[in-house]
C-alpha cells in the first residue's frame, strides 16, 4: 500500500513538471516565432527605407554636381567679358607679369567659388605658357612635373583640336603633382565669345569631392558609392581606383531606369545595388551607392538581441 502510496506521489510530481516545462515552454515558443517574423519584416522593411534614402540622395549629389559644372562653365564664358584676360589669350607672345597676374587671379576666384575643383589653367599655345591659380609655368614643366596626367600629356594638349567648344568632358584620368595622386576629369573650354584664339581652359574635377557629400552621410557602415561613366562602363570610387562592372547583367540594370535597385554578387559577397541615371547631364555619368547584404543582416540581428532581450526580462 504504502509503494503505491508513493508511485502515486511521483507520477503527480512528474506530471507537475512535465507541465510546469510545457507552461513555460508556450511564451518562449510564442517568442520565438514572434522574434523570426519581425526578423523578417524588418530586413523587408530596412531594405527598403535603404532604396528609398540613397536613391534621394544619389539624385540630389548628381543634382548638385550638375549644377556646380553649369556654374563652372558659366564662369568660364564670363572670362570673355574681361579685356585683359582677352589679352592673354590671344597673345602671341609672352604678356607681362601684370597681366599674368590678373588671369591668376580671376582662376582663383572660380576655383575658390567650386569645391571640386583641384586645379584650373590657361594654356596659351602661341606664346607657350601655361597661367595657373597660382603662378605662370613653362608647359613643359607643368605638363611633366606640377600636373602630370596620365592619359593627356603635352603633345596632346598641342595638338588637340575642338574648335568652337564651350566645354567637352574628357574621360577621368590618374593625375600627379607635387604631392599626391588623385582621379580628374577634365573639363576643356576652346570657345571665349566670338574670339577665335589657339588658348584653352582646363578645369581638372577631383572625382573624390564629387562623392564626398555622399560618404559623409552614409545609411550604413560598409556602404560603397560609385560614379559609373557610361560610355566605358568604368566605375569609380572615393579611393581613386578603377572597378570595371561584372559584366553586361551589371551594366544593363543600371541603365534600364532612370532609377534602380537590384541584388547583384561582386567577388563572391551579395550587395543590394541602387543607381540613378539621369536622362541629360553634362557628364551623362550614373550615381550608384552599393550595400552589403551582412550591414542589412547585422542591424536585423541588433534589433532581435535587443527584442530577446526585453522578452527575458519580461520572463523573468
Amino acid at each position: 500500500m504504502k509503494k503505491l502510496h508513493d508511485k502515486f506521489l511521483l507520477l503527480i510530481k512528474d506530471n507537475f513538471f512535465l507541465k510546469m516545462c510545457a507552461l513555460m515552454s508556450f511564451p518562449v515558443l510564442i517568442i520565438t516565432f514572434f522574434l523570426l517574423f519581425n526578423s523578417l519584416s524588418y530586413s523587408k522593411n530596412y531594405k527598403e527605407l535603404l532604396k528609398s534614402g540613397y536613391l534621394e540622395k544619389l539624385e540630389l549629389v548628381c543634382k548638385e554636381n550638375e549644377n556646380s559644372l553649369k556654374s563652372v562653365a558659366v564662369s568660364i564664358q564670363l572670362l570673355s567679358e574681361n579685356p585683359e584676360f582677352m589679352n592673354v589669350i590671344c597673345a602671341k607672345d609672352v604678356e607681362n607679369l601684370e597681366s599674368g597676374a590678373v588671369v591668376e587671379r580671376l582662376l582663383r576666384q572660380i576655383k575658390d567659388n567650386h569645391e571640386m575643383i583641384d586645379s584650373i589653367f590657361l594654356y596659351n599655345r602661341d606664346n607657350g605658357v601655361v597661367y595657373t591659380e597660382d603662378g605662370i609655368y613653362n608647359p613643359s614643366v607643368w605638363f611633366s612635373l606640377r600636373y602630370r596626367y596620365a592619359e593627356y600629356g603635352k603633345r596632346y594638349w598641342d595638338e588637340y583640336i575642338e574648335p568652337g567648344s564651350d566645354m567637352k568632358v574628357f574621360q577621368p584620368s590618374i593625375v600627379n603633382d607635387e604631392e599626391t595622386q588623385k582621379l580628374i576629369i577634365p573639363l576643356v573650354c576652346t570657345k571665349f565669345g566670338a574670339t577665335e584664339t589657339n588658348s584653352m581652359i582646363i578645369v581638372n574635377i577631383n572625382l573624390s569631392k564629387m562623392l564626398a557629400a555622399a560618404n559623409e552621410s552614409k545609411l550604413t557602415e560598409h556602404s560603397v558609392f560609385y560614379i559609373l561613366n557610361n560610355q566605358t562602363r568604368n566605375a569609380f570610387c572615393e579611393e581613386n581606383f578603377f572597378t570595371p562592372p561584372k559584366g553586361n547583367i551589371f551594366f544593363d540594370n543600371v541603365r534600364k531606369e532612370q532609377t534602380a535597385c537590384f541584388s547583384y554578387r561582386i567577388d563572391g559577397r551579395k550587395w543590394l545595388v541602387m543607381s540613378y541615371s539621369p536622362n541629360t547631364t553634362m557628364l551623362s555619368y550614373s550615381y550608384i551607392a552599393i550595400v552589403p547584404y551582412s550591414d542589412i543582416n547585422n542591424s536585423a540581428a541588433k534589433v532581435i538581441y535587443a527584442m530577446m532581450s526585453a522578452g527575458l526580462l519580461v520572463l523573468l
